[in-house]
Parts: structure tokens; C-alpha cells; sequence
């Protein structure tokens, strides 16, 4: 992406300014269809309701992406489907206020070179008051047959039945007053600015950003406000000597760690090989990191600036209304708040360098987690086995870990991951090795499968660490696209007279799918001479799994299957290796 200068729009500065657009002729046309309108409105409509007491609030559209042409006007690169929607709201809202006020409303000016009867259709409908006549459909029928007039008539449409409903209750006819200003004040645009493009450098731009190649990301906008020239963010100061080399300073880091990112076995570490996580399913790595670091950022410093600063915009960013570019907006305030308070001082590259330097403490901090076997082992078992999104428990664990740095203690920060560990087995109920055995022992699949699942992997970790501490358990194949972890139940049906296995832990393992099906529910004898072919052949059978079937601890008995004595005894090595592990103590021991 060429040098770019970002900052937030509203309409009334739109307005304000005269700022008018130019749609080059390489774009598509118009196409948004009437349920791109309505998710449009509602969404802006939900947001003035719910937070019409809060001042500071906004709602943020995605990103403008424009260049100055010769002439003083905007080529919009992208943001053409969202500008032109926009401009036909302040249409249609324009017959229900005096017709004094009628074209003053109206934000900016919409340019479209080489599509005349478009130009025409959209000029039309910004004179005259259709949204509320009968005769709208006869009057504008010549231009059905353009198929971008067409979906222009449409969303022209879709917004004046939309209005119309708001008007038919009361209470919204109230409210519309208060939609207008959100629309003029509280709906921002992301504008961003690449300067000094030639046409064809447009058009490339344009071909990229449309095909994925170059998705404005939260991770692409924060760089571009780091790598941002004098006259972008608000409120910068110029270019300092040397700025062109801190530029690229952080571009070439950067992509370093873009590429750091890209080792797949970090990465499970870091995500657990989720699905369905959004901040973990973004298009670019980088965004995770930075959706962590804009979490602490937006509860710590942002939330004291709103207490020290309470003039004004308030810092902190509301989390549900902008969860589209959540990250970026909190960056953005970061910045503007050390320029502020840094004002007299070096000026906006100290500013810059201070926010680089946090996102790159908090990567050398992912990366010594998990060079460190112990630490490795713990945190990745959080974020494979955790219900809480994985940015929420990274924020938690990095928070941990400055702390214990701060108070130069080690030591402070793995008692703390345990404590956490803790946490996500029994809640915040104080547990003694007393309690715990009577936990475990009461756990039943398949109502408890999830705790079960938690307390086996654990055991296994437990039980590698005792035998190698340096080894490392490999959780990409616990989490990985072709093996399918869970609980198999070692004693199955076929060895029972009752028809139903034994559902304690005593009776169930950890072993991955594939095996599982190779022997289905066949006896326990079996089931060990494949499980132990497939580990002769290199699969990977976690090591307390293995104990299982080979009988490897005190207690179990000689027959030849899995019987009480067994379990019993498989049950004991369990609660034994994890007291030892979590560190649980003898009654009236609290976490």
C-alpha cells in the first residue's frame, strides 16, 4: 500500500468543507441491495438509541479510501457503495424538514464522469421530493432499464419505506431528529488518503483492494498510522530528522513479524487452533496481536484518560458499536493521547515509537512464552481447552506478565498461570487435594465431557513433564486440521454385560479419532496391541494415554482387560500427578 494518511470524518465536516467526489470510470457501478441499506440503517438507527446519553460515542463506517485530484475534488478509490448510500439518506430526509434547509443537508457533491443518465437519475433525486409521492415509480420509470439506476432507485426506495416507518410510531418520529445528528456528528468515516496516484496506479489500487490482495484490515490501518507523513493524524507534529529512517525502521519489523506469525506451531500456541473465533480468523495475524494489546489499552489508559481529561470527547472506545475496526480506533485515540500529553515535548515520533514499542514488547513477550518448555506447556493448555475468546485470555495473561515483571518476579508470573489454571477447572471456589479428589471422581461423561477433556490433557502434560522435562507436548497435533482429539472410553460396550460402559474418569482417555476408529469398541486387548502398533509406526500417542493401555502405574491389576482395580488405580495416578501439578495442598489450601 503506497504512503497513506488516515483520519476520522464526520459528515458535518463533509459538509463543512464542500468536499466533493469524483467515482472514476474503472469502479463498478452502484450495487448495494436493499438489505445492504436496511443493515445500514438499523445499525445506525440502534446505535442513536442506545447510546444517545453518551457524548463521546461513535459509529464508524469502513474505510474511504481517496486521492486529491488536480481540480480540489476526492477520486473515491473505494467507499463508493457507502458514500452514495449515505448521500440518499440526506435525500430522502430532506422533504421532511423545511424546504429553506433542504440543500444544506446535504453532506458532499457525488461526481460520476462517463455515466450521464446515472449522474442525471441521482441529481433528480436530490431536487425533488419522491420519497413520499405516489408518483415516484411513474416519474422515474425511464431509468429502470440502467441497471445501476436500477439499484439506485432501489436503495432510494428501500430508505424512504424505511423513514416512513419510523414515522408511523411516535416515539421514533421523536427520535428522528436525534438519527439526523447522529448521522451528521456520530457517524465517522475512515478516511484514508493515498496521495499523488496517476490513474492507472488508481485503478491498480482499486483492482487490490477488491480482490483481498490488500484488505483494509485493522492491522494495514494501524500501520499506515505509524508510517503516516507530516499532515495526516490530527493534531501531529512535523517530521522530524530521521523520521524517513524510523519509517522504515518499522516497516522492515513489521513484516518480521507478519512472518514470525506465519510458524503455524506458534500461531496453535498462541490461538488453540479455534474455529469460530473472529479475532483469531482475521485475514492478517497481526490483527490478533493488535485486537489484545487495543483490549488493555482501551480498560487502562484510555479508561484513566476519560477520569483525567472528563472535558470532551471521552478517550475510551465503546467495544460493541465499533467492532468492526475496534483495534484501529484505539490506536488512534493511544496516539492522540500522548500527543497531548507530550505537548511541548519531541513532538509526534516519540509518540509513534512509544505505541511501536508496546506492540513489539507484547510479540517478544509471546515468543518467550513459548521458548520456555513449563510456560509453554501451561498457556497452551489454557488456549486449547479455554472457553473464553483467545484475546480476552492473551490480555490476561501479558497483563500477568508485566505485573510480575515489574515486581522483578518470575516466579510471581507462573504462580499466577496456575492460579488461572485453577480458575478455568473449579471457578473461584478455594480447593483443597481433599476437594479436588472428590471433583474428580465425581465427574460423568458425557455431562461433564469438556472438565474431563481438560483434566486428561493436563494429566498428560503432567506426566510428560515428570518423565522429560525438556520435551515438549505437540498441541498443533491436539488441535490440527486431520487428527480429532477426545475421549475414548477404554473399557467400551463390547467388554461390558450391562450394555453401557463405565462413564467415570477412571474409564476414559485421551486418544485421537483415526485410532479410535481402527478399533471402534473392541476389548481392551486389542485395543492396546493397535494402539501400541500405531505408536511402533511414529503416531503420536500421548505418553499417559500409552501408561493406560500398558498398565504403567501402582495398583493395576494382572488380567488381561481393564477392570475396578484398574480404574481405580488409573484414577489415583490421576489425582496424585495433578495435586503435585496445580500445586494443591492439603485441606484448608485455597487457590
Amino acid at each position: 500500500m503506497p504512503d497513506a494518511q488516515i483520519t476520522l470524518k464526520t459528515l458535518a465536516h463533509l459538509q463543512r468543507d464542500s468536499v466533493r467526489f469524483t467515482i472514476a470510470g474503472y469502479q463498478r457501478g452502484f450495487r448495494w441491495t436493499q438489505r445492504d441499506v436496511r443493515e445500514l440503517l438499523d445499525d445506525v438507527w440502534e446505535f442513536s438509541l442506545a447510546y444517545s446519553s453518551e457524548s463521546g460515542a461513535f459509529y464508524c463506517l469502513q474505510p474511504v479510501v481517496v486521492t486529491p485530484a488536480p481540480d480540489g475534488s476526492w477520486t473515491v478509490i473505494d467507499g463508493q457503495q457507502r458514500l452514495t448510500t449515505l448521500y440518499l439518506f440526506y435525500c430522502c430526509c430532506s422533504w421532511m424538514l423545511p424546504p429553506s434547509a433542504r440543500y444544506n443537508l446535504l453532506p458532499f457533491t457525488l461526481r460520476y464522469p462517463g455515466r450521464p443518465r446515472f449522474q442525471e437519475c441521482l441529481e433528480i433525486l436530490s431536487e425533488k421530493e419522491y420519497a413520499g409521492a405516489g408518483r415516484f415509480a411513474a416519474e422515474m420509470a425511464e431509468y429502470e432499464d440502467d441497471i445501476d439506476c436500477h439499484y439506485l432507485l432501489e436503495a432510494y426506495r428501500c430508505i424512504g419505506d424505511w423513514l416512513h416507518e419510523l414515522l408511523k410510531s411516535p416515539s421514533a418520529r421523536a427520535g428522528l431528529g436525534n438519527l439526523k445528528n447522529t448521522f451528521d456528528t456520530r457517524v465517522r468515516l475512515i478516511w484514508y488518503e493515498v496521495p499523488g496516484l496517476s490513474a492507472a496506479d488508481q485503478a491498480a489500487l482499486f483492482s487490490m483492494l477488491n480482490t483481498g490482495k490488500i484488505p483494509l484490515t485493522d492491522a494495514e490501518l494501524v500501520r499506515s498510522l505509524l508510517l503516516e507523513r507530516k499532515g495526516g493524524q490530527s493534531g501531529s507534529a512535523p517530521d522530524t530528522p530521521g523520521a524517513d529512517t524510523r519509517r522504515s525502521r518499522i516497516a522492515l519489523q513489521w513484516d518480521d513479524m507478519e512472518a514470525d506469525l506465519r510458524d503455524e506451531q506458534f500461531w496453535k500456541f498462541l490461538t488453540g487452533g479455534r474455529t469460530g473465533d473472529p479475532a483469531v480468523f482475521s485475514p492478517t495475524r497481526l490483527d490478533f496481536i493488535l485486537r489484545i494489546l487495543a483490549l488493555h489499552l482501551n480498560r487502562g489508559v484510555l479508561s484513566d484518560a476519560d477520569r483525567q481529561f472528563p472535558e470532551g470527547v471521552p478517550w475510551t472506545v465503546p467495544e460493541e458499536a465499533n467492532r468492526e475496526h475496534f483495534s484501529f480506533f484505539v490506536f488512534s485515540a493511544w496516539l492522540k493521547l500522548l500527543r497531548r500529553q507530550d505537548a511541548g515535548g519531541a513532538g509526534g515520533d516519540d509518540a509513534v515509537m512509544q505505541v511501536w514499542e508496546r506492540i513489539r514488547e507484547l510479540c517478544r513477550t509471546f515468543r518467550r512464552w513459548y521458548g520456555d518448555t513449563r510456560r509453554y506447556h501451561r498457556i497452551a493448555f489454557l488456549s486449547a481447552t479455554s472457553l473464553r475468546p483467545a484475546a480476552e485470555l492473551m490480555r490476561e495473561l501479558a497483563l500477568l506478565d508485566r505485573e510480575a515483571r515489574a515486581a522483578a518476579s518470575e516466579r510471581t508470573f507462573d504462580d499466577s498461570v496456575l492460579a488461572l489454571i485453577r480458575r478455568e477447572l473449579f471457578g473461584t471456589a478455594p480447593l483443597s487435594s481433599a476437594a479436588f479428589r472428590e471433583w474428580v471422581t465425581g465427574l460423568q461423561y458425557p455431562k461433564d465431557a469438556h472438565r474431563i477433556r481438560q483434566i486428561l490433557l493436563l494429566y498428560n502434560l503432567a506426566v510428560l513433564e515428570a518423565v522429560d522435562a525438556g520435551s515438549r507436548f505437540p498441541f498443533e497435533l491436539y488441535r490440527g486440521a486431520r487428527l480429532n482429539w477426545d475421549l475414548e472410553h477404554i473399557n467400551a460396550v463390547a467388554d461390558t454385560t450391562a450394555g453401557e460402559p463405565d462413564h467415570s474418569i477412571g474409564n476414559l482417555t485421551l486418544l485421537d479419532g483415526g485410532i479410535n476408529r481402527a478399533y471402534q469398541n473392541d476389548v481392551f486387548s486389542v485395543k492396546r496391541r493397535v494402539i501400541l502398533e500405531q505408536s511402533d509406526r511414529g503416531t503420536f500417542i500421548p505418553l499417559g494415554t500409552r501408561k493406560v493401555f500398558t498398565k504403567d502405574f501402582p495398583g493395576t491389576g494382572s488380567s488381561p482387560g481393564w477392570d475396578e482395580n484398574d480404574k481405580k488405580a488409573y484414577t489415583e495416578e490421576i489425582i496424585r500427578s495433578l495435586c503435585a501439578f496445580l500445586k494443591l495442598e492439603d485441606a484448608g489450601h485455597e487457590n
